[in-house]
């Protein structure tokens, strides 16, 4: 399949506003203006299932496609991780 498309894309309106960004540990983000971004705490919930994901797979029998299947999960997991 072969898409082309034409657009012009209009450009946004001028501003003079600018705003400092601070990466911390207890907040994800920090706003010169003094407006803090919560952090999500994803790496938590990973972990554990990370961890539960991988006791499973060391469970299985070597060779067996329930032992595939479970890697699988495992990679799944991971490239969750890597994604956030």
């Amino acid at each position: 399949v072969s898409l082309l498309c034409e657009d012009t894309i209009a450009p946004g309106p001028v501003t003079t506003a600018a705003v400092g960004i601070d990466a911390g540990l207890d907040h994800l983000v920090t706003l010169s203006t003094g407006e803090k971004v919560a952090n999500p705490r994803h790496e938590r919930a990973d972990r554990l299932r990370l961890a539960r994901a991988q006791r499973e797979l060391a469970r299985k029998d070597k060779g067996s496609a329930n032992r595939a299947k479970a890697r699988l999960t495992v990679a799944r997991v991971h490239a969750r991780i890597t994604d956030r």
